[in-house]
C-alpha cells in the first residue's frame, strides 16, 4: 500500500529541493517522509558525535551553525543514542552534549579570531 504524499514530496516536485530547515520544520508538523529524512540524519550526525567521544572522549561537544537552532528536537534523540552507545574507559559517559552559543556565527567569529593571530 502506497503512503500518501506529503507536504515534504510535494515541496520537492514544487521548488526541485528542499532544505535542512524545511525538512525540521516539516517534521514538527508530522509529515513523514520529513520525520524519515530527518531521523536519518540524525542517526548519521550521532554515529558521527558517538565515535569522536569513543575516540578522543573530549569533555563537551558543541553543536553549532544553522541547524544548532533546532535545539532539542536535535539533542534529545542524538542524547539519546550516547547512553547506550558510547563506551569510555570507566564505563560512564561524561561528555556534555549542547548547543554552541554563538550558533550559526560560530564559524565566522573563529576564523575572525584565526585571522588576528
Amino acid at each position: 500500500k502506497a503512503r500518501p504524499r506529503t507536504h515534504l514530496s510535494k515541496r520537492v516536485e514544487m521548488d526541485g529541493r528542499v532544505t535542512g530547515r524545511t525538512a525540521f520544520d516539516l517534521a514538527r508538523e508530522g509529515d513523514w517522509d520529513a520525520i524519515e529524512v530527518v531521523n536519518h540524519w540524525i542517526n548519521y550526525v550521532a554515529e558521527g558525535i558517538i565515535n569522536l567521544i569513543n575516540i578522543i572522549q573530549p569533555e563537551v561537544i558543541l553543536i553549532g551553525g544553522a541547524i544548532s537552532k533546532e535545539g532539542d528536537f536535535l539533542l534529545n534523540p542524538i542524547k539519546k543514542r550516547m547512553k547506550y552507545d558510547v563506551y569510555t574507559a570507566d564505563g560512564v559517559a561524561t561528555t556534555e552534549l549542547g548547543i554552541a552559543t554563538l550558533g550559526n556565527d560560530a564559524g565566522l567569529i573563529g576564523a575572525a579570531f584565526l585571522g588576528r593571530k
